[in-house]
């Protein structure tokens, strides 16, 4: 689907680093890593979409390099899908303590991978979606209330204009106007 959407599976098992591999290579960009060290080593240079991570790695398990990722601000909002062979509610529960998404356990088949994988990629699209529709909102916004302001200015002035008498004040209000608004200029009356 989006070979932009970049995912990284870490794994010290050699076979299921390819089964992923091989269910997701029309989907995504993947990297494979064999332990938390050698992914923790790559992050700086290039963040992914998706973390698949095992739980028993060798050096730092699953779950201590998921909650060093949450607690992290730049990686904070990488989805983190546990793949491991603990099946106990227990095993699951510490996994969402870690701070990871979901939970898949080995052996698993591939159509559940591919479901999660793509329900996962979803959220990651529509969250980003949505930060771009705040930050044109914001935009926006911040262009509306420069318009207000200067119309507000506008107003004044004019609101003043109608108490003005002579020649000198309309000239000097004018002057003052063009000021607010960053603007030279002469006035001729």
């Amino acid at each position: 689907m989006s070979q932009s959407f970049k995912v990284f599976a870490v794994d010290d098992d050699p076979a299921i680093l390819e089964i992923i591999s091989i269910i997701l290579e029309s989907e995504c960009q993947l990297q494979t890593f064999a332990s938390a060290e050698d992914c923790q080593n790559h992050l700086p240079s290039e963040k992914p979409d998706l973390l698949l991570l095992d739980v028993n790695l060798p050096g730092m398990n699953g779950y201590a390099f998921c909650r060093q990722i949450k607690d992290d601000s730049v990686f904070r909002k990488i989805p983190v899908v546990f793949v491991s062979g603990h099946d106990t509610i227990e095993e699951r529960i510490k996994g969402y303590d870690a701070g990871g998404e979901d939970f898949i356990v080995k052996p698993f088949e591939p159509e559940e991978l591919l479901r999660k994988f793509k329900v996962a990629q979803s959220m990651v699209l529509n969250q980003r979606s949505l930060a771009e529709q705040i930050a044109e909102a914001e935009l926006l916004s911040s262009l509306v209330m420069a318009s207000m302001d200067e119309t507000g200015i506008l107003l004044q002035f004019m609101s003043k204009l109608i108490a003005m008498e002579t020649a000198e004040e309309i000239a000097t209000g004018l002057l003052e106007l063009m000021q607010r608004f960053r603007l030279d200029g002469v006035v001729q009356t």
